[in-house]
């Protein structure tokens, strides 16, 4: 087994080592805008899951799948000649959907923050059930 701390060196390692060659050997305008966010690799190295995400549509976004689906081979091929190690993990692609959910949140909360200005400027009052803590 290898040390949590040589396993997180090796992800970070993978994650520096994708995201190079998605941006200078895959340069595909169809992949759009693609973002490796993080890397989660096994203790014992057999797998290491690349969770990414794509600024754009559904359709951009299957689109970005299947062009990471295609690579796969090339970039487990690149990850093996860099990294010295007696296993090469085997890679797979999941789309990571935390961003999508922290944008979605963030709109939410200036929406939430906007109506309350709205409000505050119109003078209007606190709603009954919320009680004020000043």
């Amino acid at each position: 087994m290898t040390s949590e701390r040589s396993v997180q060196r090796i992800a970070s390692w993978v994650h520096r080592k994708v995201a190079t060659l998605l941006l200078r050997d895959i340069r595909d305008p169809r992949m759009g805008f693609l973002t490796i966010t993080r890397v989660k690799v096994s203790r014992d190295l057999e797998t290491a899951t690349i969770y990414y995400s794509v600024l754009g549509n559904d359709k951009e976004k299957r689109q970005a799948a299947r062009l990471l689906d295609h690579a796969a081979a090339y970039i487990q091929r690149e990850i093996g000649s860099g990294l010295h190690t007696r296993v090469t993990p085997k890679i797979h692609f999941e789309f990571d959907e935390s961003v999508e959910g922290g944008v979605r949140m963030s709109k939410l909360l200036n929406k939430i923050s906007d109506d309350r200005s709205k409000r505050d400027s119109a003078g209007g009052e606190e709603p009954k059930n919320i009680k004020n803590k000043e």
